[in-house]
């Protein structure tokens, strides 16, 4: 891009599926300029549930089924495409989370959720609403392999981060940017 551009950011989703199924994870792949670009809000239908990693990737799921809008924003660009969600075969389930971990240490809450299908949804909280603080989460298996690391802004005081998880026990901790480290542990049946 010309060093003199000074418009929004031409971003735009350059990898996602046509359809996938309700509460499976999918990838898309943002870029500018053939360019993979970091940190940006990956929003569907005009919620916010993940930001791209440093390669440009954002892994996510969506549990309803039908038609939907994937929304990429940073620095004023905007970019959408629509996907289709189709319903689980089976039970008619899509899947209820069971709480796997809770905790509230300071002003921060969190709770870890598992679907039926391995999803784990983390979430976070403060009680400063306002609070647009950077927060970290670095999760270990039981062999104290790195199995999950991800990093999220606070938005309205509250943020998510979404991963599979194999069954077994993880430990790990989460890191508000002013804020120490808070240990957690739990179990994946």
């Amino acid at each position: 891009m010309d060093p003199s551009y000074h418009g929004n950011i031409p971003i735009k989703i350059i990898d996602i599926p046509e359809s996938v199924k309700a509460g499976e994870n999918f990838r898309i792949k943002v870029e500018c300029t053939y360019y993979p670009v970091y940190d940006v809000e990956v929003k569907v239908d005009g919620t916010l549930v993940t930001r791209t990693d440093i390669d440009g990737w954002a892994t996510l799921s969506i549990n309803t089924a039908g038609k939907h809008k994937v929304t990429i924003e940073k620095d004023g660009g905007s970019y959408s495409e629509y996907i289709n969600v189709e319903g689980n075969s089976g039970s008619g389930d899509i899947d209820t989370p069971k709480v796997v971990f809770e905790n509230k240490e300071g002003k921060y809450s969190i709770s870890i959720l598992k679907s039926n299908l391995n999803k784990i949804e983390v979430n976070i909280s403060s009680e400063d609403v306002k609070s647009k603080e950077v927060i970290a989460i670095t999760l270990f298996n039981e062999n104290d392999e790195l199995s999950y690391i991800g990093q999220a802004t606070l938005n309205d005081g509250k943020c998510k981060f979404n991963t599979l998880l194999d069954k077994g026990v993880y430990k790990g901790y989460y890191k508000a940017s002013s804020g120490k480290k808070i240990n957690i542990e739990f179990k994946i049946d």
